[in-house]
């Protein structure tokens, strides 16, 4: 059921009770209002049958017409009165019960009187009687009023005020369905309007949820967008680890092809072959579960130490194997005790790159200086190479980029470098060495 059937239907239901709720109650009320009102007129119209009765020490009963209401002289009025001895027999009626039948008059005792509804044949009737002892002359007569008074023109008064009650409620409450209809086309404008910006990111006409909404879906598009972020930076994290993956086997491939040369220029012994290529051939299967498990995953553990200068020298050895025709000088001044807070895969990584291209555009001369501040620590490495010029300092950072393009590369080096420092919460800076070439820099926690 969709989210709009169901508020319309529970609208329904709610509207169809307080409707029905409403409408009972004002029947209820106005029908105990009128049956008071008829109650306080049939009392009012007793007391004046009394003041205008007279009875003498015979109980012959004789009445002032001119103080009685004007329907108890017109026959079938609606409105009877009776008067009736303790034996129950009627001593005197209304003009207005000529040719009618009525209830039968009854008796009360003394000082009580009694309001109550009967039916009778086909008619309903109030009827209100009051007993007295009437003092006529020494004698103390015993007589009871009664007065009956016709529902039909009630009956009548209140059915037709219920058809217009009802008739209003029924008005009221297509007015108010179609209120709320108009409501819950709006309330639910931003809801339809998400709906169409996703159907519009499903057929690849936009890339997020760009639309101002009320704070409430607020939360939704903002869990939609994240994870649309989420998507496509997985995506993109296993595109550039196939381009990592490529460019971390270069070196050791480099050094594997060397070493084969060496032995078929016989300058390697079939043993010292089968050492070095083993020792190769595990750095190459390290760097693919390496690049494997960062393309699955959005970070290592930060909290691991590593001691630097032995990773460094790792490096070093191997690029003076594929770069040892420049003879670089490298000069290392980090101390053998030295730990950065980095994961060693990460560390490989990032000096590997980073040294690789120090090596890359030196002319002899590569230098790694660590400076330490308070917890945190500077790494920077200098070459005495060409340098970088400054327009192109941020633009080799990004992914694809090449500030030569006839020197051999695939131009993402940096690019993982920045990837790395990101999750260190670090970045790179790159500004002129005084040896005359590039100087790149960046900060660890010790």
């Amino acid at each position: 059921m969709s989210l709009k059937l169901r508020l319309i239907i529970s609208s329904l239901l709610i509207l169809l009770f307080f409707i029905v709720v409403t409408g009972y109650t004002l029947d209820k009320a106005f029908y105990t209002a009128n049956k008071t009102a008829m109650q306080e007129q049939l009392t009012t119209q007793l007391y004046l049958l009394m003041a205008a009765t007279e009875i003498d020490h015979n109980a012959d009963i004789s009445m002032a017409a001119s103080l009685l209401e004007s329907k108890f002289s017109l026959p079938s009025s609606g409105l009877y009165a009776y008067i009736t001895d303790h034996n129950n027999k009627v001593l005197w009626k209304s003009l207005s019960t000529i040719g009618i039948s009525s209830p039968q008059p009854f008796t009360l005792d003394k000082g009580l009187q009694e309001f109550k509804q009967q039916h009778f044949i086909d008619s309903d009737y109030y009827i209100l009687s009051y007993g007295v002892n009437w003092l006529a002359g020494d004698n103390n007569i015993h007589i009871t009023f009664n007065i009956q008074n016709d529902l039909a023109n009630f009956n009548q008064q209140l059915a037709n005020y219920r058809a217009t009650l009802w008739s209003w409620l029924a008005g009221m409450a297509i007015l108010l369905l179609v209120a709320l209809s108009v409501l819950l086309y709006w309330g639910l404008l931003p809801l339809r309007k998400v709906r169409n910006e996703v159907n519009a990111i499903e057929n690849g006409h936009q890339e997020t949820i760009t639309g101002h909404y009320p704070p409430e879906i607020q939360v939704l598009t903002k869990s939609i967008n994240e994870l649309i972020e989420h998507a496509q930076n997985r995506q993109n994290r296993y595109k550039n680890a196939l381009g990592d993956l490529a460019h971390s086997l270069k070196t050791p491939l480099t050094v594997v092809r060397g070493i084969i040369e060496k032995r078929a220029a016989n300058e390697l012994s079939q043993d010292d072959l089968m050492r070095q290529l083993d020792e190769h051939i595990s750095k190459i299967d390290s760097n693919i579960q390496y690049h494997l498990q960062r393309a699955t995953t959005t970070g290592k553990s930060l909290s691991q130490k590593t001691t630097i200068k032995p990773t460094i020298e790792r490096i070093i050895s191997t690029l003076n194997k594929v770069h040892h025709e420049k003879n670089v000088l490298v000069e290392n001044n980090l101390s053998n005790s030295q730990t950065l807070n980095i994961n060693e895969d990460d560390a490989l990584e990032l000096f590997g790159n980073l040294l690789e291209n120090a090596y890359k555009w030196c002319n002899s001369k590569v230098c790694i200086t660590l400076l330490l501040q308070n917890k945190q620590a500077t790494i920077c490495i200098e070459d005495d190479g060409i340098g970088i010029d400054e327009n192109n300092r941020q633009k080799i950072m990004q992914r694809g980029f090449r500030a030569d393009s006839n020197t051999p590369g695939h131009g993402i080096g940096l690019a993982i470098v920045q990837d790395i420092l990101a999750m260190y919460h670090s970045e790179l800076e790159i500004s002129q060495s005084e040896l005359g070439g590039a100087k790149v820099c960046f900060k660890l926690q010790r």
